[in-house]
């Protein structure tokens, strides 16, 4: 069977889930008829726990806005009430992203929003305004005590070459990840409250009719998403500047597929996104 397929990145992490009965102890692999530009993949099915996929998984790459899905783990972790819990955003934490060109969900200083209404801040437009807003009441006034927060799950989940320093994924030399350590992340967070939920929506009025949150997600985005649509995708994580994407991959009747994760270049990404197709 054919599923097209998005190796339009650098950095990517794919999980399959593959409806096909296989033996768990078997190993499975699949012939590609392009050339991979990305300098991380990871393929495995979730069902047996099979790497299908292989290159660089643990190679350290900058994670960017996929940070976000750590983000979102420690706050539904650390809050029981997500849509009763009320937080009053700071002006002087928005103003901590003056100058940095960040990607916005266009949050007001004195406002106050529930934390489901922040989530879907954090994960849609992939509001750094949000990451920071909600670090910051995890935290205990303290983003430095939520980045701990942060590093502490990454050592619980078996991740061995991730270190964050921020809740949103703005560059740091030190904040890395890697594809085989984020399929762990992610294979987590999809068993959180709302989490595909949030990942999966194109368009939330959760702020009010004339605030919209419009996904970043061109893959899942069929008004906006151009040549990048794909029916099957729906799902997570996208950054325009340094193009970084979580997307989760449904294919009808043979398999559901997480594809996480990805860094490259905005210019590479147009120049090989037509031609990108995986045979399996």
């Amino acid at each position: 069977m054919k599923l097209k397929s998005f190796f339009i990145f650098s950095l990517v992490f794919c999980i399959l889930f593959s409806s096909i009965p296989m033996n768990k102890a078997s190993a499975i692999s699949y012939s590609i008829d392009f050339d991979i530009n990305s300098k991380s993949v990871y393929l495995v099915n979730l069902d047996s726990g099979i790497s299908v996929y292989e290159k660089d998984k643990d190679k350290k790459c900058y994670p960017a806005s996929t940070t976000k899905i750590m983000t979102y783990i420690i706050v539904t972790e650390n809050i029981k009430d997500l849509d009763n819990t009320k937080v009053t955003v700071k002006q002087s934490i928005l103003n901590r992203l003056n100058g940095t060109g960040s990607s916005t969900a266009g949050l007001i200083g004195g406002e106050t929003l529930t934390v489901t209404q922040l989530l879907n801040c954090l994960m849609i437009p992939s509001g750094n305004d949000a990451a920071l807003v909600l670090a910051d009441y995890v935290g205990g006034g303290s983003i430095t005590n939520f980045v701990k927060m942060m590093n502490k799950k990454a050592k619980e989940l078996g991740c061995e070459n991730t270190h964050f320093m921020n809740p949103h994924g703005l560059h740091d030399p030190d904040h890395y990840t890697t594809a085989s350590d984020l399929a762990k992340i992610t294979e987590y967070a999809m068993t959180l409250p709302k989490f595909t939920e949030i990942t999966s929506t194109t368009v939330s009025d959760c702020l009010g009719e004339d605030r919209p949150l419009i996904t970043t997600n061109s893959l899942i985005d069929e008004v906006r998403g151009g040549d990048y649509f794909y029916k099957y995708a729906t799902g997570t994580k996208q950054a325009v500047q340094v193009m970084i994407q979580a997307i989760v991959l449904f294919q009808q009747q043979f398999m559901r597929a997480i594809h996480i994760y990805a860094l490259r270049s905005v210019q590479t990404i147009q120049k090989t996104a037509n031609n990108s197709k995986t045979v399996l």
